[in-house]
């Protein structure tokens, strides 16, 4: 997995990359407040690690997008739900 953002740094936009192998995924649950609930993917690499949060409405977003273009090939949504 590879994390790539922007920052903007005293007037400049530097570029950052992190990544690594997947070690866990949870999901977040606040039986309070059920829509505050979340999904945090971790990470650790050679020389970074990290997490990786995602709302549901996020994950929702995503499964909507590569549901649309149709991967017929790759099962990657067979499993999700």
């Amino acid at each position: 997995m590879i994390v790539k953002s922007k920052r903007s740094e005293n007037g400049q936009i530097r570029r950052l990359s992190a990544g690594g192998e997947i070690k866990e995924c949870f999901i977040k649950e606040n039986i309070l407040e059920p829509k505050k609930a979340n999904v945090q993917v971790c990470f650790k690499g050679n020389v970074s690690s990290g997490i990786l949060e995602l709302s549901m409405d996020e994950v929702e977003k995503i499964y909507q997008t590569l549901k649309k273009t149709k991967f017929t090939k790759v099962k990657i949504l067979k499993d999700y739900k």
